[in-house]
């Protein structure tokens, strides 16, 4: 059933089509209710946990921006529905067993009220460590993060130029191997952590508070 569902999706890179007289697959449509990028959404039969390809991963779609809506034909059956929202907007999100006849529409409408986690996110990640940083502090604001394996050149700023405020978390998901990273905070003092490991399938919790404020 799945090499169907991936075949007739495979065929949807352009907007649905229209279907004469002959009634048309069921429709699933995908609405981002949050105030994050959808970056990936994937379906599998029901109970299956066999999720693929991203379906919006092709040159016709891209990262779902809050309020848009895709949609996507498929056959008659019964589906698990997941979306993973971006790096700041904590992960994961499913709808499962939802069942879809002939010439129907079912709409999912993606909140952050949604229920967390699932198997897509553990099956794509399952070879990558995260680490997850936090603003511990009453008053700091983080204004840039960065990343590199140990020794190598820096990366961008992980925060996109988006601060990170008191309270915040990030969590970012990196190959396992020797870390080194440090914040900017909106002051201009930099806090660093140098060498840290992350472990396949591991966390690591770094964090700034008040302390790392004072000179």
């Amino acid at each position: 059933m799945l090499a169907l569902v991936l075949s007739a999706l495979a065929a949807l890179a352009a907007p649905l089509p229209p279907t004469g007289a002959e009634a048309p697959p069921p429709v699933l449509r995908f609405v981002n209710g949050t105030v994050h990028e959808v970056v990936a959404l994937y379906i599998a039969d029901c109970g299956a946990q066999d999720y693929r390809d991203n379906l919006l991963d092709r040159p016709s779609y891209g990262a779902l921006v809050p309020g848009a809506t895709v949609e996507f034909r498929v056959p008659p059956g019964c589906y698990d529905l997941h979306a993973t929202l971006d790096r700041r907007g904590s992960g994961d999100l499913h709808e499962l067993r939802v069942s879809v006849d002939d010439d129907m529409l079912h709409q999912w409408r993606i909140s952050v009220d949604s229920p967390r986690s699932g198997p897509p996110a553990a099956a794509a990640t399952a070879r990558l460590g995260a680490i997850e940083f936090s603003n511990r502090s009453r008053r700091l604001s983080v204004a840039g993060l960065f990343l590199a394996e140990c020794g190598s050149d820096w990366g961008g700023d992980e925060l996109d130029g988006v601060a990170l405020a008191p309270g915040d978390t990030i969590t970012m998901d990196v190959e396992p191997g020797c870390w080194d990273m440090y914040a900017r905070l909106r002051s201009g003092r930099v806090v660093e952590t140098s060498s840290f490991t992350v472990r396949a399938g591991a966390t690591i919790q770094r964090w700034v508070n008040d302390q790392h404020g004072q000179r």
